[in-house]
């Protein structure tokens, strides 16, 4: 854990070679962690975080705050991401590239409007 940049998954299967394979930035500055079999607790200065393994670090495109829903709490979330400097998308950036072009634009926040409210296409991405 780390206080500014949040909950990082080392990958250590290579013990040679271990690397970042997730991130979750949560809403506040990073606390503390705990593990407990397939979940993640993380405690951040504003609250309490209950995560299964597997969720750290995936993302799903379109849902932009990773509540692991694609629901109009992301079209807002990407809305104030993109002009009132909010946060970015989490777990990373691309969480936020409903279209799957590889970029993060306003199209995405039609997308996901199309996507939510008029039954539009899906945005899973390949």
């Amino acid at each position: 854990v780390d206080r500014s940049t949040g909950l990082k998954a080392i990958d250590i299967s290579n013990p040679s070679a271990p690397f970042i394979a997730g991130i979750y930035n949560p809403a506040g500055q990073a606390r503390d962690v705990a593990t407990s079999g397939e979940y993640v607790y993380l405690v951040d200065d504003q609250q309490f975080y209950t995560l299964r393994t597997e969720e750290v670090g995936t993302r799903l495109n379109g849902d932009v705050n990773f509540d692991f829903e694609i629901n109009s709490q992301d079209i807002i979330y990407l809305v104030n991401f993109m002009f009132r400097s909010g946060p970015p998308p989490q777990p990373e950036l691309l969480a936020g590239d409903a279209n799957c072009n590889g970029y993060v634009t306003v199209s995405d926040i039609i997308f996901l409007v199309a996507y939510v409210f008029l039954s539009g296409p899906d945005p899973a991405c390949p």
